[in-house]
């Protein structure tokens, strides 16, 4: 069963977790890996770039039918994105590490677009994507 780690609007609460609804929550996490992150209606990270920071999301058991489902929402055939696999920690419990699939920008479409940095960070100085509505309410 895949296993998908989501930073932005498919997080429990934001507007595409309607993707997950039906999937198995295994709990919050944050990467191993460090990332640049874009701000924007939806956050873009990137793997490359200064200020490089672990990223804060959530982790999913998904079937494969959902996963075809994100990789067509995140653009991934035409190059928005790519799904890669990352290391992720999960909390809780004292941590356990897992992998996961990530989807991050690549860098022939996002080169070419404004990038405005986000880095808002939690209380572990983990990037930690708030939605432009939901900020400073």
């Amino acid at each position: 069963m895949p296993r998908v780690f989501v930073y932005g609007t498919l997080k429990r609460g934001f507007r595409n977790f309607r993707f997950l609804e039906n999937s198995l929550f295994v709990g919050e996490a944050y990467t191993l890996t460090r990332y640049r992150m874009l701000d924007g209606r939806f956050p873009v990270l990137r793997d490359s770039g200064p200020d490089l920071r672990q990223v804060s999301g959530e982790v999913f058991d998904i079937d494969d039918r959902t996963l075809a489902t994100l990789d067509e929402l995140e653009s991934v055939g035409i190059g928005m994105y790519e799904r890669v696999e990352t290391d992720v920690m999960l909390s809780g419990d004292g941590g356990q590490a897992a992998r996961a699939f990530i989807y991050v920008g690549c860098r022939a479409y996002w080169d070419k677009k404004e990038q405005v940095p986000y880095c808002v960070t939690d209380e572990r100085g983990h990037l930690d994507w708030i939605a432009p509505a939901k900020r400073n309410k």
